[in-house]
């Protein structure tokens, strides 16, 4: 009898981690899906800006090179290039957030 009730408790105790592993695994895979959902809504916001950055930046370092021993003029572009981008982006950023339900639904879809 007393063998009887240690296989069950054992068979109760295998079912129970059995299905917490289930739970975890689960979980694990949700959490999994809602990264990368994270992960498509941050590069769509991202890559615009990241875009405009890089090509402003592709640009601009060159000319900062040429104008290193000229501390008035790299001053003054530096704050004109720095300007020009925040004219751009600011701007970019705001409709975003705006639009970003409309945005959401029309680049992945109703749910």
């Amino acid at each position: 009898m007393a063998a009887e009730a240690e296989g069950v408790g054992k068979d109760a105790a295998d079912a129970f981690v059995s299905g917490r592993i289930r739970d975890v695994v689960e979980v694990a895979a949700a959490v999994a899906v809602l990264l990368g959902i994270y992960n498509r809504a941050y590069m769509l916001i991202s890559l615009p800006l990241y875009l405009i950055t890089t090509s402003v930046s592709k640009v601009i370092f060159p000319a900062f090179s040429q104008l290193q021993s000229n501390l008035a003029k790299l001053r003054s572009v530096y704050l004109s290039s720095t300007t020009l981008v925040a004219a751009v982006v600011l701007p970019l950023s705001a409709g975003m957030a705006v639009a970003a339900p409309e945005l959401v639904r029309a680049l992945l879809g109703p749910n």
